[in-house]
């Protein structure tokens, strides 16, 4: 699935769009779910486009843009480590993730 997320975001805004971090929120009517889709790149001259290019990803039912302005900032921060060859835990960063999600917004009336 992830896979086919990055296909058809890449093919709607383009591999040089990759270049700075930024995430997006995306329907996934087939999963009836949503997604919070963040690009990361750093240079690589190994790679295709002479930088490495790679997504992170939550999929959940109820993400929402209030939850996604905090995911970022995580996700960021992960993004800050792959970028540094920095080993990080997955299971802390879920954690985060998920205990964010447990946490209703406030609804604007």
């Amino acid at each position: 699935i992830v896979n086919q997320l990055f296909t058809v975001v890449t093919s709607m805004y383009g591999h040089d769009k990759i270049t700075k971090a930024e995430g997006v929120l995306l329907n996934i009517k087939n999963l009836n779910t949503r997604g919070y889709l963040f690009f990361d790149s750093y240079p690589d001259d190994t790679e295709r486009f002479g930088e490495k290019q790679y997504m992170l990803a939550v999929i959940a039912p109820s993400i929402n843009y209030f939850h996604t302005i905090e995911i970022k900032d995580i996700m960021i921060d992960i993004s800050e480590k792959i970028k540094k060859k920095i080993d990080w835990n997955i299971e802390e960063y879920w954690k985060k993730i998920y205990d964010l999600m447990l946490i209703e917004p406030l609804k604007i009336e």
